[in-house]
């Protein structure tokens, strides 16, 4: 079985430090518990601290999360798609949209990016070239130009008020 990761990220204000720190030594404490923890890291930029854990297996990453202390703090969880879900100068928001909006708008501006880079890509370059030049150009298209245009068009889907 393949070890199983997680990123948790929180904003620290001025002078929070102290209790940023407390809130992850009991994080720490609640995951070394289960036995199943295999390494930690924290990596800082700015006001902004990445908790990186590492379990044995999904499964037991999985009971961990589900435990009551970590269940009060459900909004830490990344997947990584989120920061294509950002608005740009905004910070990332303390609950990203449901995965499964991350997962329709991606496919939505994947899958005719792809196709049709793939077929122009293919009359300018040998074949052995067209996956590995169409799909960087599909990822710097999504990173840079679609993902953001569609975030800020579909703002309200992604985020609505509660």
């Amino acid at each position: 079985m393949a070890p199983a990761k997680i990123v948790l990220e929180r904003t620290v204000p001025p002078g929070g430090e102290g209790a940023f720190g407390a809130w992850l030594e009991g994080l720490l404490a609640s995951a070394r518990e289960t036995g199943a923890l295999e390494g930690s890291s924290v990596l800082a930029h700015d006001s902004e601290r990445f908790v990186l854990l590492r379990f044995r297996t999904e499964a037991e990453l999985d009971e961990w999360r589900n435990h009551a202390d970590f269940a009060l703090h459900p909004h830490a969880i990344s997947t990584g798609l989120e920061t294509w879900f950002t608005l740009p100068g905004h910070p990332l928001p303390r609950v990203p949209p449901p995965r499964w909006k991350m997962a329709l708008l991606t496919w939505l501006a994947l899958m005719p990016t792809a196709f049709t880079l793939s077929h122009v890509v293919a009359y300018v370059l040998p074949h052995a070239l067209v996956l590995p030049v169409s799909t960087a150009l599909t990822v710097s298209a999504l990173t840079w130009l679609l993902m953001p245009n569609i975030t800020r068009l579909v703002q309200r889907w992604l985020y609505p008020r509660r």
